[in-house]
């Protein structure tokens, strides 16, 4: 069972003194190796007259927890890890690494497991979790000098959290008055990252967002809903990753 703590998201949720655009250069320089400790997708779900936006109804009430979705959550992680490699020369922790890790899977089955805190949603949202990975709620109870000793014990020198949000592109159609309403995402990206000798971030970027999608009708006939949702929210998060981690150096 689920305690859900109504946080605020990953935008607003940050202290006024960590608002706004942040990069380090000299820091930055220093890094050699982050770990990718959190990683979360927020979607907004399509809304239609049979009840499409109620997880109930999707994948057995466990939509977030199908297949299709945790491919979707890992091929995300990875491509924030991918792009901060290619574009700052650091190393990033590989998914299967850190959830392997002894004391990153403790943390995570502490924190994950029974009664636990959750990101708060707006109506229609549904959160997208990497199997394996913290969440962000649970990220954001930690200390700083406990996400550097996860860090640490990774083999990392900095560690980073990632958002993404996605927003529905849905205009009317007659799919929506029988249950195959078209539509698409706008992913929206967020990141944060520290190094150990300050809880202020040393790059910081938000709000970043990507190129639209292609339209849930591109996925091909017969796809499922949920499959749909899946191929189409990671298109669109793919596209907000790539346009964010180009703003390294600065750059906006």
């Amino acid at each position: 069972m689920i305690r859900i703590i109504l946080l605020p998201m990953f935008f607003i949720t940050a202290s006024c003194a960590s608002m706004g655009a942040k990069f380090d250069a000299d820091k930055a320089k220093q890094v050699k190796k982050v770990a990718l400790l959190s990683v979360e997708i927020l979607q907004e779900q399509p809304k239609d007259s049979l009840g499409f936006a109620k997880a109930g109804e999707l994948g057995g009430g466990k939509m977030t927890e199908s297949a299709e979705f945790k491919t979707m959550s890992r091929n995300v992680f990875n491509e924030v890890a991918k792009q901060l490699e290619q574009k700052t020369g650091w190393q990033v922790v590989g998914l299967e690494s850190m959830t392997a890790d002894p004391a990153y899977h403790s943390r995570v089955d502490k924190m994950e497991s029974g009664f636990h805190q959750v990101s708060m949603t707006g109506a229609n949202i549904e959160i997208v979790k990497v199997p394996g990975v913290l969440g962000n709620a649970s990220f954001r109870k930690m200390s700083h000098a406990d996400k550097m000793k996860l860090a640490r014990e990774l083999g990392a020198d900095a560690y980073a959290e990632f958002v993404v949000i996605q927003a529905i592109d849905q205009g009317f159609s007659f799919g929506n008055l029988t249950g195959n309403a078209a539509f698409a995402f706008t992913s929206r990206a967020n990141l944060r990252m520290f190094t150990a000798d300050s809880e202020e971030p040393m790059w910081q970027v938000q709000n970043v967002d990507g190129e639209k999608s292609a339209n849930s009708e591109s996925v091909g006939e017969g796809a499922s809903k949920t499959q749909k949702l899946a191929r189409i929210g990671e298109m669109s998060a793919l596209s907000s990753i790539r346009k964010l981690v180009g703003t390294y150096g600065g750059r906006q």
